[in-house]
């Protein structure tokens, strides 16, 4: 995690509050330091913005790494449902694969 830029992500977020980029990105950011932190930032980001896609897949993994199998799958269905509804073909496959490999690991 990079002090500077999480401090520059969140000044560019307070200039910009309408603009989901800004608390994905600071998710990202955390994601190797602290997950809890950026499952905050993933879930801020879904609540704020339902609409942001990349939001579903990390919130699906991070669940997954929490042993919370039902609620990764809940967040790759949302996520599907959205992914067709905005037409995103590529997003759509990957969200429809790691629900696959869930279910097929189940």
């Amino acid at each position: 995690m990079n002090s500077n830029r999480v401090a520059m992500l969140i000044r560019m977020w307070e200039e910009q509050p309408s603009d989901p980029f800004f608390p994905f990105a600071l998710g990202m950011e955390f994601i190797m330091s602290n997950r809890q932190q950026a499952l905050h930032y993933f879930e801020e980001t879904k609540k704020l913005f339902p609409e942001y896609l990349p939001a579903y897949y990390q919130l699906a993994l991070l669940s997954l790494e929490k042993e919370q199998t039902d609620q990764a799958k809940e967040y790759l269905r949302q996520g599907i449902e959205l992914a067709e509804k905005q037409m995103e073909t590529k997003t759509l496959n990957e969200l429809k694969a790691l629900l696959s490999q869930i279910e097929w690991e189940d």
